[in-house]
């Protein structure tokens, strides 16, 4: 850009300029400190497929993102990654992880609320257990991969390592058998959400925030992208976003954070974001066809076919099939809640019970079923841990609680001013 040039200038003569429709579709990027460079994008006049297999054949990564970018490494990508619902994008995503590893490395975990969109892969050696079609079997599933993630944290923290890689590392050298890694993709949480949200939001927030570093890995897709969906909790602990076009400007910052994904042209047009990249990368989505998804699927069966009797026979395929057993257990075991992320006696709810009480100065089960929208009997048993913990006095009859615990601005609690002394 000329020296003599105003930025502002052209940047207003291109908000006059975009305003004709024939420009409506044109989008430019701003000089960063480190170019004195505008440049501006526009369609192309042809639009076109790009299909999978013409790239997944020349790259050797075990994970593909897009036609024209990928991302150094499965880790950095699946790691509690949010899609705008695109089912073709998720096939592809999942036939680059079938294409690269094998059911010794990598586990599935595949939840379709729609019953429809993952049939195709029942029955590979890949999934863990069965599609999942309900609520109630996936709020299971989650409590089970959090027992799964607190089993390897123990294991990682006897052994002496910090994540699954070096560990492997290590286990591969000595002959012992590598953790396997898992994948929980869920095609529409929207569904998930409204039927149980807050158990689904917990389950998900506990693995967001620590289940990468053992091989445990989220995908999340939703056709809807609004605040009850990606809710605060959820969004905060995801790092790694896609989102193809969207209606408005409202639902490009729920996803992104940022406007941008409205002005995407369509057919695998996505922009992509995660802690490495926080600028958005625009990147070219690869079509994949449910014809050459299923004859993936149908040939890795077949070949699963082959070594099955052989595998059953070695230690390896006794370890899978105690990993998978496992899961089984709990998806028919009983109905997990809110308490069964958390540790006993926990509820995830106190912090913010204490915040209440102690800012009306009054504590009562009626006041927190007010603020927090709960039922009695939790209220309850809140009101109860609060006393335990010497947050409100005992209850005295008709009389209010008292209050033990002051606000931050005035002090701490009377046993935490005894410790004082």
């Amino acid at each position: 850009m000329p020296g003599y040039q105003s930025l502002e200038r052209i940047l207003d003569f291109y908000q006059s300029v975009s305003q004709e429709p024939e420009y409506q579709e044109l989008d430019y990027n701003p000089p960063t400190a480190s170019s004195h460079s505008l440049s501006r994008m526009g369609p192309s006049k042809i639009s076109k497929r790009n299909f999978y297999w013409d790239k997944i054949e020349e790259i050797e990564r075990t994970s593909g993102v897009g036609y024209d970018f990928f991302v150094p490494g499965s880790d950095s990508f699946i790691g509690n990654g949010f899609v705008n619902h695109n089912t073709i994008f998720l096939n592809s995503l999942i036939l680059s992880l079938l294409y690269r590893n094998g059911p010794a490395t990598l586990r599935l975990i595949l939840v379709d609320p729609k019953r429809v969109e993952f049939t195709v892969y029942q029955g590979l050696p890949h999934l863990l257990c069965p599609v999942i079609f309900d609520p109630q079997r996936t709020i299971n599933t989650l409590k089970w991969l959090v027992s799964e993630m607190e089993r390897r944290f123990n294991t990682l923290s006897e052994e002496k390592f910090r994540d699954i890689n070096g560990y492997n590392e290590a286990a591969l050298r000595s002959g012992e058998e590598p953790m396997p890694y898992i994948v929980l993709i869920v095609d529409e949480l929207a569904d998930l959400m409204a039927a149980r949200g807050r158990e689904m939001e917990a389950g998900i927030v506990r693995l967001a925030q620590m289940a990468r570093a053992v091989g445990i890995h989220l995908v999340l897709a939703t056709q809807r992208p609004s605040v009850e969906v990606i809710t605060g909790l959820i969004k905060a602990n995801v790092t790694s976003r896609v989102t193809f076009q969207v209606a408005s400007q409202v639902d490009s910052r729920t996803v992104l954070d940022m406007a941008g994904a409205e002005k995407l042209l369509g057919l695998g047009d996505l922009l992509f974001i995660s802690a490495e990249y926080v600028k958005p990368r625009r990147i070219q989505g690869a079509f994949a066809s449910d014809k050459e998804v299923k004859k993936v699927v149908d040939y890795i069966k077949s070949e699963a076919l082959k070594t099955s009797e052989a595998e059953a026979k070695t230690e390896e395929g006794v370890l899978e099939n105690h990993l998978a057993e496992d899961l089984e257990k709990s998806l028919e075991g009983e109905e997990a809640g809110l308490e069964s992320f958390y540790g006993a006696g926990e509820d995830p709810l106190y912090e913010e019970a204490k915040r209440v009480v102690i800012e009306a100065r009054k504590a009562s089960a009626s006041l927190l079923q007010r603020r927090l929208r709960l039922g009695y009997a939790r209220a309850a048993r809140l009101i109860d841990m609060l006393e335990e913990r010497g947050v409100v006095g005992p209850g005295e009859g008709a009389k209010p609680r008292e209050i033990l615990m002051k606000s931050e601005g005035e002090g701490s609690s009377v046993d935490d001013d005894w410790a004082k002394v």
